[in-house]
């Protein structure tokens, strides 16, 4: 990383205070030092998967260790892969304060989703490093995979069904869950919030300039969808009943308009990469 001086503390099996990773922030002179933790939860064919959870116990226990590091810290960081975790965040927070109101280095913890957003921010660097381990020939290979995601996305009910069978929250949420895996590249199990597919980064991502600006009216059209969804349910022109919707007539067609306009867009840029349409 730019503007910091890092390097790994000692080897396994040594004792290491706390901190595997010891650097330098030079703008600021700042000492950091950084304890990292595999926490695995399993998935259903029971193989490890970043999770598990942060308790206070590690936390404050690596926190302890880290306060016989030399020399003294000015911030430490507690790097997981535990997924973010409310909880977690609260506890540091408070460790936080005790630690440098007492004049003790500052706290902070990184979680598994943290890494995730950072990285997508930058798709060179995910290019480099995937198309390494993907074994994939070019960029357009890489963009392909990202489309296929984003054509699974769409191979759900709230874009199959009519409007007026869909449950409003789970219509919201598929629609929701469609505009992130366009941005991330990341698609979410509706019951488990699971990551169930997974491409290199979204759409901004994509090389093929063609391809990214007809992902990029995809996500316009999703987000015209959801916000006159919702504007509808609060206007009362959309009402919830027991085992359907009741929506104003105008409206119901310019919901279907904007989700079939959506379907299209995505159709076009999926028939331009070669790829089956939804």
């Amino acid at each position: 990383m730019g503007g910091a001086l890092a390097q790994k503390i000692g080897r396994v099996g040594q004792a290491q205070h706390g901190v595997d990773v010891y650097g330098q922030w030079l703008p600021s002179k700042s000492r950091i030092g950084i304890q990292c933790k595999r926490m695995d939860e399993l998935d259903e064919q029971n193989q490890p998967r970043p999770g598990g959870a942060v308790t206070k116990r590690l936390l404050y226990g690596e926190y302890e260790k880290a306060l016989e590091f030399k020399p003294k810290l000015d911030e430490w960081i507690l790097a997981t892969t535990a997924k973010r975790d409310e909880k977690a965040q609260r506890l540091a927070r408070l460790l936080d304060k005790d630690s440098q109101d007492r004049g003790d280095f500052a706290v902070r913890i990184w979680f598994w989703d943290d890494y995730r957003s950072y990285l997508n921010n930058f798709g060179e660097l995910q290019r480099q490093y995937y198309r390494h381990v993907l074994n994939v020939r070019s960029s357009k290979d890489i963009d392909k995979l990202t489309l296929e995601v984003y054509a699974h996305a769409f191979s759900r009910p709230a874009f199959q069904d009519p409007i007026y069978s869909e449950n409003a929250d789970d219509f919201l949420q598929a629609i929701k869950d469609t505009m992130r895996a366009l941005n991330t590249g990341e698609l979410v199990d509706r019951e488990t919030r699971n990551i169930i597919r997974r491409a290199i980064g979204g759409r901004r991502s994509i090389q093929e300039d063609v391809w990214r600006l007809a992902c990029d009216k995809v996500y316009l059209r999703l987000l015209e969808l959801k916000t006159t969804f919702q504007g509808g349910l609060k206007g009362g022109m959309i009402i919830v009943e027991p085992y359907a919707l009741q929506i104003d007539p105008k409206l119901r067609r310019q919901l279907e308009d904007l989700r079939q306009s959506s379907i299209s867009e995505l159709n076009s840029v999926l028939r331009m990469a070669g790829l089956h349409p939804i």
